[in-house]
Protein backbone atom coordinates (compact mmCIF):
# COMPACT_ATOMS: atom_id res chain seq x y z
CA UNK A 1 0.00 0.00 0.00
CA UNK A 2 1.45 3.34 -0.99
CA UNK A 3 2.51 5.86 2.07
CA UNK A 4 -0.63 8.26 0.21
CA UNK A 5 -2.97 5.47 0.85
CA UNK A 6 -2.28 4.85 4.29
CA UNK A 7 -2.69 8.41 4.73
CA UNK A 8 -6.05 8.76 3.10
CA UNK A 9 -7.30 5.53 5.27
CA UNK A 10 -5.69 7.21 8.78
CA UNK A 11 -8.47 10.65 7.28
CA UNK A 12 -11.08 8.37 6.47
CA UNK A 13 -11.05 6.68 10.05
CA UNK A 14 -10.91 10.24 11.51
CA UNK A 15 -13.76 11.92 9.70
CA UNK A 16 -16.03 8.56 10.45
CA UNK A 17 -14.59 8.55 13.96
CA UNK A 18 -15.39 12.11 14.29
CA UNK A 19 -19.28 11.87 12.78
CA UNK A 20 -20.13 8.74 14.82
CA UNK A 21 -18.46 10.05 18.19
CA UNK A 22 -16.84 6.10 18.35
CA UNK A 23 -14.77 3.66 16.98
CA UNK A 24 -17.57 0.61 16.96
CA UNK A 25 -18.65 1.04 12.56
CA UNK A 26 -17.66 -1.41 10.57
CA UNK A 27 -16.48 -0.48 6.96
CA UNK A 28 -17.14 -2.35 3.61
CA UNK A 29 -15.40 -1.19 0.48
CA UNK A 30 -17.86 -1.27 -2.61
CA UNK A 31 -16.98 -1.90 -6.08
CA UNK A 32 -14.74 0.23 -7.83
CA UNK A 33 -15.60 2.07 -11.39
CA UNK A 34 -12.34 3.36 -13.37
CA UNK A 35 -12.50 7.27 -11.53
CA UNK A 36 -10.38 8.04 -8.44
CA UNK A 37 -13.39 8.42 -6.45
CA UNK A 38 -13.82 5.11 -4.10
CA UNK A 39 -16.89 4.26 -2.32
CA UNK A 40 -17.43 2.48 1.22
CA UNK A 41 -21.10 1.15 3.06
CA UNK A 42 -20.00 2.09 6.60
CA UNK A 43 -22.68 -0.07 9.04
CA UNK A 44 -23.14 1.69 12.61
CA UNK A 45 -25.57 0.04 15.47
CA UNK A 46 -27.19 -1.64 12.46
CA UNK A 47 -27.58 1.51 9.88
CA UNK A 48 -26.06 2.05 6.90
CA UNK A 49 -24.08 5.01 5.25
CA UNK A 50 -22.08 5.31 2.21
CA UNK A 51 -18.54 7.14 2.23
CA UNK A 52 -17.58 8.84 -0.24
CA UNK A 53 -13.88 8.77 -0.77
CA UNK A 54 -12.75 11.24 -3.80
CA UNK A 55 -9.21 12.81 -3.22
CA UNK A 56 -9.41 16.45 -3.82
CA UNK A 57 -6.28 16.68 -6.06
CA UNK A 58 -8.55 15.15 -8.38
CA UNK A 59 -12.55 16.06 -7.64
CA UNK A 60 -14.01 19.13 -5.63
CA UNK A 61 -16.67 17.95 -3.78
CA UNK A 62 -18.51 21.40 -3.76
CA UNK A 63 -20.44 20.39 -7.35
CA UNK A 64 -22.14 16.83 -5.87
CA UNK A 65 -22.83 18.67 -2.44
CA UNK A 66 -25.18 21.61 -4.83
CA UNK A 67 -26.59 19.28 -7.08
CA UNK A 68 -27.78 17.26 -4.05
CA UNK A 69 -29.38 20.13 -2.45
CA UNK A 70 -30.82 21.17 -5.51
CA UNK A 71 -32.66 18.08 -6.13
CA UNK A 72 -33.76 17.85 -2.72
CA UNK A 73 -35.33 21.09 -2.38
CA UNK A 74 -37.08 20.39 -5.77
CA UNK A 75 -38.43 17.17 -4.13
CA UNK A 76 -36.61 14.96 -5.82
CA UNK A 77 -34.35 11.55 -4.23
CA UNK A 78 -30.62 12.51 -3.91
CA UNK A 79 -29.03 11.33 -0.98
CA UNK A 80 -29.02 13.23 2.25
CA UNK A 81 -25.55 14.61 3.01
CA UNK A 82 -24.76 13.81 7.00
CA UNK A 83 -20.86 14.80 7.25
CA UNK A 84 -18.43 16.51 4.54
CA UNK A 85 -15.29 17.31 4.46
CA UNK A 86 -14.77 19.36 1.24
CA UNK A 87 -10.95 20.00 2.04
CA UNK A 88 -9.79 16.57 2.44
CA UNK A 89 -12.81 14.93 0.15
CA UNK A 90 -15.16 13.39 2.17
CA UNK A 91 -19.05 12.78 2.44
CA UNK A 92 -21.27 10.12 4.61
CA UNK A 93 -24.23 9.80 2.53
CA UNK A 94 -27.80 8.44 3.18
CA UNK A 95 -27.40 4.25 1.47
CA UNK A 96 -29.96 3.90 -1.40
CA UNK A 97 -29.17 -0.03 -1.42
CA UNK A 98 -27.91 -1.97 -3.22
CA UNK A 99 -30.37 -2.44 -5.89
CA UNK A 100 -29.86 -0.18 -9.01
CA UNK A 101 -32.44 -0.04 -11.99
CA UNK A 102 -30.15 -1.63 -13.58
CA UNK A 103 -30.25 -4.46 -11.39
CA UNK A 104 -33.89 -4.69 -10.72
CA UNK A 105 -34.52 -5.08 -14.95
CA UNK A 106 -32.23 -7.84 -15.04
CA UNK A 107 -33.96 -9.44 -11.85
CA UNK A 108 -37.31 -9.13 -13.36
CA UNK A 109 -36.24 -9.46 -17.34
CA UNK A 110 -40.07 -8.61 -19.08
CA UNK A 111 -41.36 -6.19 -21.60
CA UNK A 112 -43.56 -5.31 -19.48
CA UNK A 113 -41.50 -4.32 -16.23
CA UNK A 114 -38.76 -2.61 -19.13
CA UNK A 115 -41.57 -0.50 -20.30
CA UNK A 116 -42.94 0.42 -17.28
CA UNK A 117 -39.66 1.17 -15.31
CA UNK A 118 -38.28 2.73 -18.53
CA UNK A 119 -41.73 5.37 -18.32
CA UNK A 120 -41.16 6.04 -14.97
CA UNK A 121 -37.57 7.23 -15.56
CA UNK A 122 -38.92 9.34 -18.37
CA UNK A 123 -40.97 11.01 -16.42
CA UNK A 124 -38.34 11.82 -13.88
CA UNK A 125 -36.55 13.17 -15.99
CA UNK A 126 -39.35 15.72 -17.15
CA UNK A 127 -39.38 16.31 -13.67
CA UNK A 128 -35.47 17.16 -13.51
CA UNK A 129 -36.43 19.50 -16.56
CA UNK A 130 -38.26 21.95 -14.39
CA UNK A 131 -35.65 22.59 -12.02
CA UNK A 132 -35.44 26.23 -12.69
CA UNK A 133 -31.50 26.74 -12.26
CA UNK A 134 -30.23 30.35 -10.77
CA UNK A 135 -27.16 31.94 -12.06
CA UNK A 136 -25.60 31.66 -8.43
CA UNK A 137 -25.98 27.87 -9.33
CA UNK A 138 -22.90 28.53 -11.86
CA UNK A 139 -23.17 25.89 -13.96
CA UNK A 140 -21.12 25.63 -16.83
CA UNK A 141 -23.29 25.70 -20.05
CA UNK A 142 -23.17 22.49 -22.38
CA UNK A 143 -22.20 24.69 -25.74
CA UNK A 144 -21.00 24.33 -28.82
CA UNK A 145 -17.09 25.02 -27.79
CA UNK A 146 -17.45 21.93 -25.06
CA UNK A 147 -19.05 19.62 -27.77
CA UNK A 148 -16.92 19.99 -30.32
CA UNK A 149 -14.17 20.20 -28.14
CA UNK A 150 -15.30 16.23 -26.70
CA UNK A 151 -15.34 14.67 -30.16
CA UNK A 152 -11.16 15.36 -30.36
CA UNK A 153 -11.42 11.89 -28.29
CA UNK A 154 -12.61 10.34 -31.42
CA UNK A 155 -9.81 11.75 -34.03
CA UNK A 156 -6.75 11.36 -31.39
CA UNK A 157 -7.59 7.93 -29.70
CA UNK A 158 -10.56 5.86 -31.34
CA UNK A 159 -9.61 6.51 -35.17
CA UNK A 160 -5.57 5.27 -34.50
CA UNK A 161 -7.19 2.54 -32.63
CA UNK A 162 -9.43 1.19 -35.17
CA UNK A 163 -7.38 1.67 -37.93
CA UNK A 164 -3.67 1.20 -36.49
CA UNK A 165 -2.73 4.46 -37.28
CA UNK A 166 -3.10 8.44 -36.22
CA UNK A 167 -5.34 10.68 -38.14
CA UNK A 168 -3.75 13.17 -39.75
CA UNK A 169 -4.30 17.28 -38.74
CA UNK A 170 -5.65 18.18 -42.27
CA UNK A 171 -8.61 15.11 -41.81
CA UNK A 172 -9.02 15.74 -37.75
CA UNK A 173 -9.65 19.82 -38.94
CA UNK A 174 -12.15 18.42 -41.89
CA UNK A 175 -13.77 16.54 -38.92
CA UNK A 176 -14.39 19.28 -36.58
CA UNK A 177 -15.41 21.86 -39.24
CA UNK A 178 -18.05 19.10 -40.00
CA UNK A 179 -19.38 19.00 -36.73
CA UNK A 180 -19.48 22.26 -36.28
CA UNK A 181 -21.86 22.80 -38.94
CA UNK A 182 -24.15 19.70 -37.74
CA UNK A 183 -24.36 20.96 -34.40
CA UNK A 184 -25.07 24.67 -35.73
CA UNK A 185 -28.05 22.88 -36.71
CA UNK A 186 -29.61 21.85 -33.41
CA UNK A 187 -33.05 23.50 -32.07
CA UNK A 188 -32.79 26.00 -29.50
CA UNK A 189 -34.33 24.52 -26.89
CA UNK A 190 -34.79 26.08 -23.63
CA UNK A 191 -31.46 25.18 -21.62
CA UNK A 192 -31.97 23.05 -18.25
CA UNK A 193 -30.17 20.78 -15.64
CA UNK A 194 -28.65 17.94 -17.69
CA UNK A 195 -27.18 15.51 -15.08
CA UNK A 196 -24.90 13.82 -17.58
CA UNK A 197 -24.71 10.72 -16.17
CA UNK A 198 -28.04 10.05 -16.35
CA UNK A 199 -28.58 6.33 -17.00
CA UNK A 200 -30.02 2.98 -15.58
CA UNK A 201 -26.42 2.21 -13.09
CA UNK A 202 -26.76 5.51 -11.59
CA UNK A 203 -30.25 5.17 -10.38
CA UNK A 204 -31.04 3.13 -7.39
CA UNK A 205 -34.82 1.49 -6.65
CA UNK A 206 -36.01 2.92 -3.20
CA UNK A 207 -39.35 1.19 -3.33
CA UNK A 208 -42.58 0.74 -5.69
CA UNK A 209 -44.45 3.54 -5.51
CA UNK A 210 -43.87 4.87 -9.04
CA UNK A 211 -41.09 7.78 -9.82
CA UNK A 212 -40.28 8.67 -6.43
CA UNK A 213 -39.09 5.31 -5.38
CA UNK A 214 -35.75 5.90 -7.71
CA UNK A 215 -33.19 7.84 -6.08
CA UNK A 216 -30.29 9.47 -8.23
CA UNK A 217 -26.57 9.23 -8.10
CA UNK A 218 -23.11 10.66 -9.82
CA UNK A 219 -24.55 14.28 -10.46
CA UNK A 220 -21.76 15.71 -9.90
CA UNK A 221 -20.92 16.94 -13.81
CA UNK A 222 -23.93 18.61 -13.93
CA UNK A 223 -24.48 21.09 -16.73
CA UNK A 224 -26.83 23.40 -18.41
CA UNK A 225 -27.67 22.72 -21.88
CA UNK A 226 -30.11 20.78 -24.26
CA UNK A 227 -32.93 18.84 -22.95
CA UNK A 228 -32.36 16.01 -25.08
CA UNK A 229 -28.87 15.08 -23.80
CA UNK A 230 -29.82 13.09 -20.50
CA UNK A 231 -32.54 10.97 -22.89
CA UNK A 232 -29.62 9.96 -25.14
CA UNK A 233 -27.57 8.94 -21.80
CA UNK A 234 -30.86 6.62 -20.62
CA UNK A 235 -31.71 4.51 -24.02
CA UNK A 236 -28.01 4.87 -25.54
CA UNK A 237 -26.02 3.15 -22.56
CA UNK A 238 -22.85 1.31 -23.73
CA UNK A 239 -23.82 -0.71 -20.88
CA UNK A 240 -26.78 -2.13 -21.94
CA UNK A 241 -28.64 -2.86 -24.41
CA UNK A 242 -32.20 -1.07 -25.23
CA UNK A 243 -33.36 -2.24 -28.82
CA UNK A 244 -33.65 0.95 -31.40
CA UNK A 245 -37.69 -0.01 -31.77
CA UNK A 246 -37.90 0.49 -28.05
CA UNK A 247 -35.68 3.71 -28.42
CA UNK A 248 -37.67 5.12 -30.80
CA UNK A 249 -41.06 4.30 -28.49
CA UNK A 250 -39.42 5.98 -25.81
CA UNK A 251 -38.50 9.11 -27.30
CA UNK A 252 -41.84 9.99 -28.62
CA UNK A 253 -43.02 9.41 -25.15
CA UNK A 254 -40.61 12.19 -23.92
CA UNK A 255 -41.77 14.22 -26.49
CA UNK A 256 -45.83 13.75 -25.67
CA UNK A 257 -44.51 15.19 -22.56
CA UNK A 258 -42.59 17.67 -23.33
CA UNK A 259 -45.37 19.96 -25.35
CA UNK A 260 -42.52 22.33 -26.14
CA UNK A 261 -40.81 20.46 -28.28
CA UNK A 262 -41.92 19.32 -31.76
CA UNK A 263 -41.28 15.54 -33.40
CA UNK A 264 -38.92 17.24 -35.89
CA UNK A 265 -36.84 19.34 -33.70
CA UNK A 266 -37.05 16.35 -31.08
CA UNK A 267 -35.90 13.54 -33.67
CA UNK A 268 -33.04 16.43 -35.03
CA UNK A 269 -31.93 16.92 -31.45
CA UNK A 270 -31.36 13.49 -30.55
CA UNK A 271 -29.43 11.89 -33.29
CA UNK A 272 -27.59 14.63 -33.60
CA UNK A 273 -26.74 14.68 -29.25
CA UNK A 274 -26.28 10.42 -29.91
CA UNK A 275 -24.00 10.70 -32.14
CA UNK A 276 -21.61 13.30 -30.53
CA UNK A 277 -21.77 11.02 -27.40
CA UNK A 278 -20.81 8.18 -28.90
CA UNK A 279 -17.88 9.43 -30.45
CA UNK A 280 -16.76 10.89 -27.44
CA UNK A 281 -17.02 7.83 -25.83
CA UNK A 282 -15.90 5.22 -28.14
CA UNK A 283 -12.62 8.12 -27.61
CA UNK A 284 -12.85 7.30 -24.54
CA UNK A 285 -12.88 3.88 -24.09
CA UNK A 286 -10.06 3.48 -26.33
CA UNK A 287 -7.91 5.72 -24.48
CA UNK A 288 -9.11 3.48 -21.09
CA UNK A 289 -7.86 0.74 -23.11
CA UNK A 290 -4.32 1.92 -25.09
CA UNK A 291 -3.33 4.28 -22.61
CA UNK A 292 -4.61 2.84 -19.39
CA UNK A 293 -4.51 -0.84 -20.23
CA UNK A 294 -8.03 -1.40 -19.19
CA UNK A 295 -9.57 -3.08 -22.13
CA UNK A 296 -12.39 -4.71 -20.48
CA UNK A 297 -13.97 -1.54 -21.86
CA UNK A 298 -13.57 -2.41 -25.40
CA UNK A 299 -16.55 -4.94 -24.91
CA UNK A 300 -18.52 -2.10 -25.26
CA UNK A 301 -17.31 -0.82 -28.53
CA UNK A 302 -19.77 -2.99 -30.88
CA UNK A 303 -22.94 -1.30 -28.96
CA UNK A 304 -21.65 1.38 -29.36
CA UNK A 305 -20.89 1.94 -32.90
CA UNK A 306 -24.77 -0.25 -33.41
CA UNK A 307 -26.15 3.10 -32.17
CA UNK A 308 -24.06 5.30 -33.72
CA UNK A 309 -25.24 3.29 -37.11
CA UNK A 310 -28.96 4.49 -36.08
CA UNK A 311 -27.85 8.00 -35.04
CA UNK A 312 -25.85 8.98 -38.50
CA UNK A 313 -29.04 7.44 -40.47
CA UNK A 314 -30.84 11.02 -39.68
CA UNK A 315 -30.07 13.39 -42.87
CA UNK A 316 -28.77 16.14 -41.10
CA UNK A 317 -25.50 13.54 -39.96
CA UNK A 318 -24.90 12.77 -43.79
CA UNK A 319 -21.95 14.79 -43.93
CA UNK A 320 -20.82 12.81 -40.75
CA UNK A 321 -21.43 9.52 -42.23
CA UNK A 322 -20.05 10.05 -45.65
CA UNK A 323 -16.41 11.47 -43.54
CA UNK A 324 -16.32 8.24 -41.07
CA UNK A 325 -17.20 6.15 -44.55
CA UNK A 326 -13.63 7.60 -45.80
CA UNK A 327 -11.62 7.75 -43.09
CA UNK A 328 -12.37 3.89 -41.33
Amino acid sequence: MKACDISRDNLKNSFLKNYFKSTEFKVYPLPADASFRTYDRVNYQGKNFILMNSPPDHYNLAPFIKIAILLKDNKLLSPAIFQADEENGFLLLEDFGSISINQHLLDTPTTEKTKQIYSLIIELLVEVQKIECKPQDNLISYDLEILLKELELYTQWYIPYAQGAPLNDTRKYEFINIWEDVLNKLPKHKPCLILRDFHVENMMLLNNDGMSSIGLLDFQDAVIGNPLYDLVSVLEDARIEVLSEVRDKFLDYYLSLRHDISVHDGYLSYHILAAQRNLRILGVFARKAVRDGQENYLKYIPRLLNYLEHDLSHEALSPVRNWIEKNL
